[in-house]
């Protein structure tokens, strides 16, 4: 996250925690806090969700290669018609700082053999680093030096959404520590069984301030249970 993009988001949530816990001592501390939980646990979230089987990394990377090895190939085929603004795109690449140049002005032929010639540099990169993977690599946990008692790998299947979890229940302990009441959410059975309560409201506008795409509704219930579990 940027700087400016920070600045907004400390913004908003000082804003959503003025609004939410109006008696709250430090809203700018209490910002400070949740905003730097909160990246860790995305950090956190972002190692679980890579860390899979190394064998499953050859496999995909050998995928790629195939895949770009045979792009190479079909654009080597594509004729006139096809091919006729494929300089625009070479000169955008250079631009972008791909040290490539344009072919001859007027000929787009130079410019599909300039782009076969990356895909192909590329492929050749891509199974170097296929063949550069250690295929009895271990996983986060013994990397952390948990041992090997602990070696799963976590990114395989439904991710977990950890950071989410975490937020909410950070909330939750605010949310006790400034009202002095336990977080809860309420159900009204008369409204389809609709979800509500001063904690709900927290955790939706806190989620929407940092952008979480996740539940609100279900964090928040999951954080109830956490703040229980932790008294």
């Amino acid at each position: 996250m940027d700087y400016d993009s920070y600045e907004r988001t400390k913004l908003e949530m000082e804003q959503v925690l003025q609004k939410h816990l109006p008696c709250i001592e430090d809203v700018q501390e209490a910002t400070r806090h949740l905003l730097s939980d909160f990246s860790i646990s995305t950090a956190m979230e972002k190692l679980d969700r890579e860390d899979k089987p190394p064998e499953k990394d050859i496999e995909n990377l050998a995928l790629v290669a195939r895949s770009l090895n045979k792009a190479a190939k079909h654009l080597r085929l594509v004729g006139m018609h096809g091919s006729a603004d494929m300089a625009n795109l070479v000169q955008e690449l250079r631009l972008s700082g791909w040290g490539i140049g344009i072919g001859i002005s007027g000929s787009s032929e130079p410019a599909r053999d300039i782009l076969v010639e990356l895909i192909e540099k590329i492929e050749t990169h891509i199974s170097a680093v296929r063949n550069s993977v250690d295929p009895h690599g271990k996983s986060i946990n013994t990397a952390f030096g948990e041992g090997p008692a602990f070696e799963k790998f976590s990114g395989v299947g439904k991710q977990r959404k950890s950071a989410a979890r975490d937020f909410a229940t950070e909330l939750a302990i605010l949310f006790n520590r400034t009202t002095g009441k336990k977080p809860t959410v309420s159900t009204d059975p008369y409204r389809s069984n609709l979800a509500y309560g001063p904690f709900l409201d927290l955790v939706t506008d806190a989620f929407n301030a940092v952008e979480i795409n996740a539940s609100a509704e279900v964090w928040a219930r999951e954080a109830c249970k956490e703040f229980l579990n932790k008294k």
